[in-house]
């Protein structure tokens, strides 16, 4: 309920092309519904793109896990969302794993799937 409603109020006031880029770890196939979503009640018709940037935050050491991360996931389905996320992340030096939405979203899920697993062994 609380991630349609955000979708709803972007679609409302989206004022011209926006990226819209879900961080948390989500059900494979939330950004192809936040895209649909947006899609459905854009009052006026910007251009705009979802993408997928799953952090990979472990307790005690979130902080070194986001300025010097492993690795980089972007979850996108156009060149420009590609583009522009590649030049945000570019300066951190980590390895960018560019792939679409879905699979993005997937790696999240199962790398914080073995965190859990492998935390409680």
């Amino acid at each position: 309920a609380y991630v349609e409603h955000v979708a709803r109020s972007i679609a409302e006031h989206l004022p011209s092309y926006r990226l819209v880029v879900e961080k948390s770890t989500v059900p494979v196939q939330t950004g192809q519904w936040v895209h649909h979503t947006i899609k459905t009640y854009l009052k006026r018709k910007h251009p705009f793109d979802v993408a997928s940037n799953p952090e990979f935050l472990r307790e005690g050491t979130a902080i070194q896990d986001f300025m010097k991360p492993d690795r980089v996931v972007l979850g996108v389905e156009t060149k420009r969302a590609a583009d522009l996320l590649t030049k945000l992340y570019k300066p951190l030096g980590a390895p960018l794993v560019i792939t679409d939405i879905a699979s993005a979203e997937l790696i999240a899920a199962r790398v914080h799937q073995l965190n859990v697993t492998t935390h409680f062994e």
